[in-house]
């Protein structure tokens, strides 16, 4: 897809109304899935999502035992910061 179809791509979502969809087809080649544009876009997030959530799943257990519970605030017995 080129560029300047990209754009008038944006600007009918970005304008889009009820009565503006009879114009998909304008768009859209009738055999077109969304699944097509979406998903490699979906993997790629989930993949970014997964590997931010291992780094911090990491750091978290790494943290525990540099700063154990008893010395968070207001998790130790007897005292409060």
């Amino acid at each position: 897809m080129d560029r300047p179809a990209i754009e008038r791509l944006v600007r009918y979502y970005e304008t889009l109304t009820p009565d503006a969809v009879r114009h998909l087809p304008e768009y859209y080649a009738a055999d077109a899935y969304f699944k097509e544009v979406v998903d490699p876009l979906l993997d790629e997030e989930r993949a970014h999502s997964a590997e931010e959530l291992a780094k911090a799943q990491s750091f978290a257990h790494a943290f525990r035992f540099i700063c154990p519970s008893e010395y968070l605030p207001g998790k130790q017995a007897g005292a409060a910061f």
